[in-house]
């Protein structure tokens, strides 16, 4: 694989086509054919229908919590990313907007453009996740290498691509 320039190495290498495509495929689906360890993937979308528009998560967010939930999106630590933003998936009129990175407590891996989501368009959050999150305080752990490595084959096993 021939890296992309933008692409920047913090323990993986990523394109930005990789980032786009983690984030828009949910836990389950990524994980269906087998399990690679007990961390979740927090993703923006619950699902993408057959003619690609995106399935929300279902709830609301304590507008309350926006500002706590970024603290905790920008903490753990980070798996990998890419200079380049994402387009906005819901609005790509907007053109490339949307941080394409992923990052890690140890416990959940998640693409920090959930926040992006949530702020510009009141995006629900992974429900399982925004418990996980009340639950740290609002915190993120900081995860050793060992977690951090887990992340990353997490994010990159080949059955996640063929699902």
């Amino acid at each position: 694989m021939v890296a992309d320039p933008a692409v920047l190495f913090i323990v993986s290498p990523v394109t930005l086509a990789e980032v786009q495509w983690y984030s828009c495929h949910d836990n389950a689906a990524r994980h269906q054919r087998g399990k690679v360890s007990d961390m979740q993937l927090a993703s923006p979308f619950r699902g993408i229908t057959p003619s690609g528009e995106r399935i929300l998560h279902s709830g609301n967010v304590d507008p309350g919590e926006v500002a706590l939930i970024k603290r905790f999106i920008d903490g753990g630590g980070p798996v990998m990313w890419t200079q380049r933003k994402g387009v906005d998936l819901l609005d790509p009129g907007r053109g490339r907007v949307v941080p394409t990175i992923y990052r890690t407590d140890g416990a959940w891996v998640w693409f920090t453009g959930i926040y992006y989501y949530l702020e510009t368009h009141g995006t629900p959050l992974d429900p399982k996740f925004l418990t996980h999150i009340r639950r740290q305080d609002f915190v993120s752990a900081t995860p050793d290498s060992n977690q951090i490595s887990q992340a990353i084959r997490f994010l990159k096993e080949p059955a996640a691509r063929d699902a």
